[in-house]
């Protein structure tokens, strides 16, 4: 009975282990990306620096966002600056450079590259679509 028992409670153990883990990590990804949120127009924002900000290696918390979220640290960063442009091409008359630099991003040429990568528009034909469509 004892080995039964022993068993029992390691798998139980490793059990609580796993899930606290779990919601660590989830923990750590909403303030990541909460940080992301507030900082993502900074255009020097990098993995080493939100990693430096919470104290975390690069390489895992890239890896911890990936597992909480879907998306690679950098990834995540490259979304959101992304959901951002098209807010602004919708709602605004900033010309494409100027949503570029609000966004986060330093280079209109990486920045139009991107835009094209996620939504398969250039940001022009993108604003051009949403038109008449206010957020």
């Amino acid at each position: 009975h004892r080995e039964t028992a022993s068993a029992v409670i390691k798998t139980t153990l490793l059990e609580i282990l796993k899930n606290r883990s779990v919601d660590g990590d989830l923990r750590i990804a909403g303030q990541v990306t909460d940080y992301i949120h507030n900082h993502f127009s900074d255009p020097e924002l990098t993995n080493a620096k939100i990693a430096e900000q919470f104290g975390y290696h690069p390489y895992y918390l890239s890896q911890l966002m990936k597992r909480a979220t879907g998306k690679t640290l950098h990834s995540y960063l490259l979304y959101y600056r992304i959901r951002i442009a098209k807010n602004f091409l919708a709602t605004t008359d900033w010309d494409i450079e100027t949503v570029a630099w609000q966004s986060g991003f330093n280079s209109v040429s990486y920045f139009i590259k991107l835009f094209r990568e996620y939504t398969g528009v250039t940001p022009l034909n993108y604003r051009r679509s949403q038109a008449n469509y206010i957020l």
